[in-house]
């Protein structure tokens, strides 16, 4: 058999969400939240999970739209 050797001294990557950057501990939010944030869809980010939520249903439903119509 090889002589394999793996190193074991590494320091982990820092995430965009989980660095120590970070001061108060709080994940940044997303791109998509801070869009709707500007264009004044919503006004903070505790809102914006219900708008997400509310995209994310539509988005199934225009979907299985579109699959029942047009492939079925």
């Amino acid at each position: 058999m090889s002589n394999v050797e793996f190193e074991t001294d590494y320091e982990p990557i820092p995430t965009r969400f989980y660095s120590d950057d970070n001061p108060n501990g709080q994940k940044p939010s997303g791109d998509i939240t801070q869009w709707l944030i500007k264009k004044g869809y919503i006004r903070d980010e505790s809102s914006a999970k219900g708008v997400l939520l509310g995209i994310i249903i539509l988005n199934i439903i225009l979907t299985s739209l579109i699959i029942y119509f047009f492939i079925l």
